[in-house]
């Protein structure tokens, strides 16, 4: 629990590297600010951009600008717990002499910068020159906890985090949209499935195999076409080992391809 209240200025940086991702860079960052802060009842107060900027880069105006406002914001309220939000050390910079020098400055004035992947705050060990090994490590350890935090934002999102099933794909904004083709044999199926028909009869009409029936089957009795995704969530020990599969339900924003009433009729057959 932080004992004082916490107010929260965010920063978000994309590398000049593939332009065509920093629109989906920016936005995935500043969704992972807003995360953290509901997640924690933290109080964000705004967040600041710079695109297609390197983390060498020591004029970066987002970010001077976060700085700033911070500062200033912790001398007219000294009694908050005043922070700055990066997604990684990375975001923040990738100049340790600056970075070091940035960190030491915002902490004399009372600002400190937390990563949002290391659920903690930069300190002076997380910038600079290490060997490769940590390196792999820690960028291992990232990636885990990045994907964590998605598949949490996602659910926030009411966005799925499992493969699309069939009868539907992804689109550019990260949800499940009709492919009409597919629809229509899944729609077939559960047709043919109330009627009583032939399983036999059904996939000879919709031309799929005896696998895909059943497997398009059991995703219409998960509720998967209805709105609602569920899946499987390994719950691994500390030595990496699964000990369980704990069952992740909850209801998604994407268009149905079967009704409610007929997710009923057929859970009742």
């Amino acid at each position: 629990m932080d004992k004082l209240p916490v107010y929260y200025f965010g920063y978000s940086r994309k590398s000049p590297d593939d332009k065509l991702n920093t629109e989906t860079s920016i936005n995935n960052q500043n969704v992972l600010h807003t995360f953290t802060c509901k997640s924690n009842n933290w109080n964000i107060v705004s967040i600041e951009e710079d695109r297609d900027i390197s983390g060498g880069d020591t004029n970066r105006r987002g970010l001077k600008l976060q700085i700033e406002k911070s500062i200033e914001f912790k001398k007219d309220n000294p009694n908050f717990d005043v922070r700055l939000g990066v997604k990684d050390s990375k975001r923040f910079a990738r100049n340790s002499s600056y970075a070091k020098e940035t960190l030491q400055y915002l902490e004399i004035n009372g600002v400190r910068v937390f990563s949002i992947v290391k659920n903690g705050f930069l300190d002076y060990s997380d910038i600079g020159d290490r060997i490769i090994g940590v390196v792999d490590e820690q960028a291992i350890y990232d990636g885990r906890k990045y994907a964590e935090m998605s598949e949490g934002i996602k659910k926030e999102s009411k966005l799925p985090c499992i493969p699309a099933p069939f009868g539907y794909k992804y689109n550019n904004k990260k949800n499940w949209v009709i492919v009409k083709r597919q629809a229509r044999i899944v729609s077939n199926i559960v047709s043919d499935y109330l009627n009583k028909r032939s399983y036999r009869d059904t996939i000879k009409d919709n031309k799929i195999l005896k696998t895909k029936y059943y497997r398009i089957l059991k995703n219409v009795k998960k509720g998967l076409y209805s709105g609602t995704i569920i899946y499987n969530k390994k719950v691994k020990d500390s030595s990496g080992k699964v000990v369980r599969l704990d069952e992740v339900s909850y209801e998604g924003s994407y268009p149905f391809i079967i009704s409610k009433e007929l997710f009923e009729k057929v859970n009742k057959v």
